[in-house]
């Protein structure tokens, strides 16, 4: 397993890690989706650096992060041949 520091405390030669990330995009999306309106919603929202206004741009992101690896598998997958001839 792991755990998920916030952006602002991860350091710059690791940012990139935390941008790529399509798990970090997800988890933010839940956590922004169930508790996003709540008091003790906010308060979490405001201790990661998050924002209950961005909701939808963590759904596309992880969509475009998934949809870029399935179609970088799928060519990978039809044009390697591991056969010997």
């Amino acid at each position: 397993m792991g755990f998920l520091i916030p952006g602002d405390k991860i350091p710059p030669w690791y940012i990139w890690i935390y941008w790529i990330n399509p798990l970090r995009y997800m988890l933010q999306g839940f956590v922004v989706n169930e508790a996003g309106t709540s008091a003790i919603g906010e308060e979490l929202l405001e201790g990661m650096g998050w924002s209950y206004d961005g909701r939808w741009w963590y759904c596309y992101v992880a969509v475009l992060l998934f949809a870029t690896a399935a179609s970088l598998g799928v060519v990978a997958a039809t044009q390697i041949s591991w056969l010997k001839r």
